[in-house]
């Protein structure tokens, strides 16, 4: 007997040992099964004299009217939310454009000022420091 294998038997006897297992796969069949007595119910005469009608084997339900609206509320509520948010996204990129226009008015303000006032880049004052010289 391969390790694998006596561990197979091993994990079964442990579901087995378990008390709550049965009734949990019992609980299942059981919902198995109900719910496929309610799709059978609802087949209708209609349907099975005209099964074109039923749209890709998908039985047809009509749903209580508080689910429809139900139903149409969390559509709407999805459409609003997809609404929202392809406005933001076609917000950022304007608001993204707008800060890098500021930022280079900025840049070209204060280019301009040094510029008139005559003052010295930076840059040039670290090349003539005594330490770059050095």
């Amino acid at each position: 007997m391969s390790t694998s294998t006596g561990l197979g038997f091993a994990s079964v006897i442990l579901l087995l040992d378990v008390p709550q297992l049965p009734a949990i796969f019992a609980a299942n069949v059981c919902r198995a099964f109900r719910t496929a007595a309610n799709e059978l119910k609802s087949i209708t005469a209609r349907d099975i004299i005209y099964p074109n009608n039923r749209s890709k084997g998908v039985l047809r339900k009509q749903l209580p009217k508080q689910q429809q609206q139900l139903l149409l509320e969390q559509q709407q509520q999805l459409l609003e939310q997809l609404q929202q948010l392809m406005k933001q996204q076609q917000q950022q990129p304007l608001e993204q454009q707008q800060l890098l226009l500021r930022e280079q008015q900025l840049q070209q303000r204060i280019y301009k000022e040094f510029r008139n006032k005559n003052y010295i880049p930076l840059f040039r004052l670290l090349e003539d420091s005594p330490e770059r010289k050095a």
